[in-house]
């Protein structure tokens, strides 16, 4: 309990806080290396979509780099498509689009991109070359694909893409 707490002991717990627990005083250090990018912890998933989207432009805008959304396209088996109607298959893109990453790959519904971003592989993708789960790199580029328009969002200084780019190039 801290009821019985000194004025310098409560003061120096105070500074000592890591634990993010009133975003509307959040203190100005973590906007800040190292804390603007480090990793986020939670106890439950649900909050991470939501941080994860307000971080990405926290990064963007402090860095004045260009911020870009990638969404997820799910395509429908010949089964669905054969057995579905197209209001039926509209619901069911939108179910996937809600599952958790944990049910699609750990590829989330949206994703995004910009150059200098720090990313964690969620699984293991090639132990010869040491890329493990968690293993942090950074975004160095992307490649769109030739049909991919990138729309702004008015206002924002943020673009969303058509399509998924050919390939992401990630400095480890």
């Amino acid at each position: 309990s801290t009821t019985g707490e000194c004025m310098a002991c409560r003061t120096e717990r105070h500074d000592r806080q890591r634990v993010v627990t009133d975003l509307e005083h959040m203190r100005a250090e973590f906007h800040q290396p190292p804390f603007e990018s480090a990793p986020t912890l939670y106890s439950y998933n649900e909050p991470r979509y939501f941080c994860t989207f307000l971080r990405a432009k926290g990064f963007a805008k402090q860095r004045n780099v260009e911020l870009s959304w990638c969404l997820a396209v799910d395509q429908p088996s010949q089964e669905e498509i054969d057995t579905c109607t197209p209001q039926g298959l509209d619901q069911k893109r939108i179910r996937w689009l809600q599952r958790h990453d944990q049910k699609t790959n750990h590829f989330p519904s949206i994703y995004a991109l910009a150059v200098g971003m720090p990313v964690k592989l969620t699984i293991k993708v090639d132990a010869e070359r040491k890329l493990y789960k968690d293993t942090k790199g950074i975004i160095h580029g992307w490649t769109l694909d030739a049909a991919c328009e990138h729309e702004e969002i008015p206002g924002e200084g943020e673009y969303l893409l058509s399509h998924l780019p050919e390939v992401v190039y990630i400095k480890f």
